[in-house]
């Protein structure tokens, strides 16, 4: 992680210090207690991308029985800053 990270922001409001390393804290376990599927290669899948200035990221869906998309993968990763600067 850089020195200075990107401040966490909700529409209008910056988090920052400790209230910036709670939602993080919560993401993180949102993440990690959300239960995987097994890929059904025969289902129907769903790629979902997104891009900022200071990051990308990926999650890919599947289509199960129950009529809901649930994930089956995700990757993000932080740009650079000069890269972050280029694309702006």
């Amino acid at each position: 992680m850089s020195p200075n990270p990107p401040p966490v922001t909700k529409k209008g409001e910056v988090w920052s210090g400790p209230k910036r390393a709670m939602v993080l804290q919560r993401a993180q376990e949102a993440i990690m207690s959300t239960p995987f599927v097994q890929p059904n290669q025969e289902a129907l899948f769903r790629l979902e991308t997104d891009a900022s200035g200071y990051a990308t990221g990926a999650v890919l869906s599947q289509l199960s029985d129950d009529g809901k998309w649930h994930p089956v993968g995700f990757t993000s990763k932080g740009l650079d800053l000069p890269r972050g600067i280029m694309q702006s």
